[in-house]
């Protein structure tokens, strides 16, 4: 596979196609799929629309003993996606990459395109629900963790630390290392159960770029968070720790993060 090749997936979809429409599904959401896809949603017991967003809609669904996040677009740039992959279609792809380095993801139980004559129309994915998880937008500033739980904002950012340097070391790019991207279930004793989602973006990439997009990766992530320089370097120590082969110091990595563009430091 050549990695800078966005149209190679690392994990094939069973029956993708770029001319006409496809889904794929494990064998036992094959009746929920096709109960899903032939019946038009609407609020109830067992359907709750969580978020709407630029014709993107997401539901939690409840059918038998599956539950469920069911996720639908409408394509409006069609030839975006002439002869190359929707973005469920690499998310999928992704996770099965990621998931294979160690690094939690929900259960994909389904994904497809419709397709018109090769033109992209609407995408979906269906994925495990992650129930009792919150995202890392606990802890910005607005957040309801912002105060009073440093130990839990600790573990959250040293455990995704911990997993970004397993994910760079295989050269990847997250693209999207958004705190809202970052879900974590609490357990006992101030432990944390971390979840990685909206992967679609990500992608291996060449070695010559590699530092750059980890740089990229960090900022995005420190950028959200906004917290003090000081906590920046704590956990950016550890995640140089955590890289194999690192020959850079920790003061290294601040420069570099610093001379970026996407930047930006609470003192």
């Amino acid at each position: 596979m050549k990695p800078e090749d966005k149209t190679i997936l690392p994990h094939p979809i069973p029956g993708e196609h770029y001319s006409r429409s496809w889904s794929y599904a494990i064998p036992e959401f094959r009746e929920v799929l096709k109960h899903l896809r032939g019946t038009p949603l609407a609020q109830d017991d067992t359907h709750q629309l969580i978020n709407e967003s630029h014709d993107k809609y997401v539901w939690h669904c409840k059918d038998g003993d599956f539950d469920f996040a069911y996720k639908t677009q409408k394509v409006t740039k069609y030839t975006r996606f002439l002869f190359n992959h929707s973005l469920p279609a690499r998310e999928w792809s992704n996770y099965q990459a990621i998931a294979q380095m160690g690094i939690p993801t929900p259960t994909v139980l389904a994904v497809g395109d419709t397709r018109k004559c090769f033109l992209l129309l609407e995408t979906f994915i269906v994925t495990s629900f992650l129930n009792n998880t919150h995202d890392g937008r606990i802890f910005m500033p607005s957040g309801n963790y912002r105060e009073g739980h440093d130990e839990l904002r600790r573990e959250f950012c040293m455990g995704n630390m911990e997993y970004l340097a397993i994910f760079h070391d295989n050269g990847w790019l997250h693209a999207a290392f958004h705190a809202r991207n970052l879900l974590f279930r609490e357990l006992s004793d101030n432990h944390l159960e971390l979840f990685w989602i909206d992967v679609a973006r990500a992608r291996q990439v060449p070695e010559s770029i590699r530092f750059d997009c980890a740089i990229r990766d960090l900022c995005t992530f420190f950028r959200d968070l906004q917290i003090s320089e000081q906590e920046i370097a704590s956990y950016t120590a550890h995640y140089a720790a955590c890289r194999k082969n690192n020959s850079l110091s920790v003061e290294d990595w601040l420069h570099a993060m610093k001379q970026s563009p996407r930047w930006f430091c609470l003192s």
